[in-house]
């Protein structure tokens, strides 16, 4: 059925333009939302490379590298939770060699800094178009709300019903029961994307827990969508209100840091209030998404040539990996528990916080 609407019949297709656009036009509402999941053009649009700016087809293989850099970390901190030999893993995170899977927790800002990089790269060919109101900003949410939704409510409704079946045991009947109990009573939280605030206990608030990144993601696009007005003029002032957000959102990093003495990464559970007031608190989350913005301004700007240079350069852009990978993976090793002291850690942490 969805292939046969996926586009127009044969003879409407051999004639001219003009009777296509016609033909389009006189597509009902229906007709145009089935044709969303033509199994066919969706499989061509995902499979295609794209015709946009090829220096940012690197995004591509960054977010393959981060996702199962991520999955790799997740995977190891939920298997060392039952070591049978601690002492050997123990012995194994202190290694420099274990340090980029100790550090996984971190790779979840790249994909905040990609999502501002990204809103605004598409806004910044909007300069001096300040015309958003309140029904442009509903539009705004409404339009990211549907992407994420489709996916978002398959994900909950197969946790819901579906993974209970597949498979058995005390342990999984435990599992089970506590993912029944919590999507029975708050999927309409990770709906509405407020799953990761306002509860003491959030893990026993999610239904699915791995969602709490899409709601803070949401939030802080939310809030950057409006700052378009300021953005879209890209005076002084935009990259002032810019740095003020990122100054606050430090400041909160560092003070709740501080009073409450979370330590650096790989040191062991620190509490539940860590979850609820730091680690998915939008506003402690926002500075990598921040940064994203000023990225994308300099980049679209005339200024941002040098992107180019640097890449035209076999030696500028070796030089620029050996100083990226010098400053990502030296303080994450140094941060490693019994390697720097606790001010140091707290300095290094506040801007980003991870899963401990």
């Amino acid at each position: 059925f969805f292939l046969m609407i996926r586009r127009p019949p044969r003879s409407t297709q051999s004639r001219s333009s003009a009777a296509s656009d016609v033909y389009k036009r006189q597509q009902s509402i229906t007709e145009k939302i089935l044709s969303c999941f033509d199994t066919s053009k969706n499989f061509e649009r995902w499979v295609s490379e794209g015709r946009g700016d090829e220096r940012l087809r690197v995004f591509n293989g960054l977010r393959f590298v981060l996702i199962s850099w991520i999955i790799i970390g997740h995977q190891y901190e939920n298997t060392a939770m039952v070591p049978r030999n601690p002492s050997d893993a123990d012995q194994l995170t202190q290694s420099v060699t274990f340090t980029w899977v100790m550090g996984a927790g971190y790779a979840v800002d790249s994909f905040f800094f990609m999502s501002g990089f990204f809103f605004a790269y598409v806004i910044g060919k909007r300069q001096g178009d300040s015309k958003f109101g309140p029904k442009e900003y509903g539009v705004g949410f409404l339009h990211r709300a549907l992407r994420f939704w489709p996916s978002l409510i398959i994900t909950i409704l197969f946790m819901w019903k579906i993974v209970p079946f597949l498979g058995q045991g005390p342990v999984w009947h435990r599992y089970v029961a506590d993912t029944l109990d919590r999507c029975g009573n708050n999927w309409w939280r990770d709906l509405l994307f407020i799953n990761n605030l306002g509860a003491s206990e959030l893990l026993d608030r999610m239904c699915i827990s791995w969602t709490w990144y899409v709601s803070c993601d949401m939030q802080i696009f939310l809030v950057a969508l409006a700052l378009i007005p300021v953005l879209t003029k890209r005076t002084n002032f935009s990259y002032y209100l810019i740095y003020a957000l990122l100054g606050a959102s430090y400041l909160y990093a560092l003070i709740i840091s501080y009073v409450k003495g979370y330590p650096g990464p790989g040191t062991g559970m620190i509490g539940s209030d860590y979850f609820q007031l730091y680690y998915y608190a939008p506003w402690a989350r926002i500075p990598p998404y921040l940064l994203g913005i000023l990225y994308a301004i300099w980049y679209v700007s005339p200024k941002g040539d040098i992107a180019t240079r640097i890449k035209d350069s076999p030696v500028l852009s070796a030089i620029a990996m050996i100083v990226g990978a010098i400053l990502m993976y030296i303080p994450i090793h140094l941060l490693m528990p019994g390697h720097a002291p606790f001010t140091t850690c707290l300095l290094y942490t506040s801007p980003s916080p991870r899963d401990s």
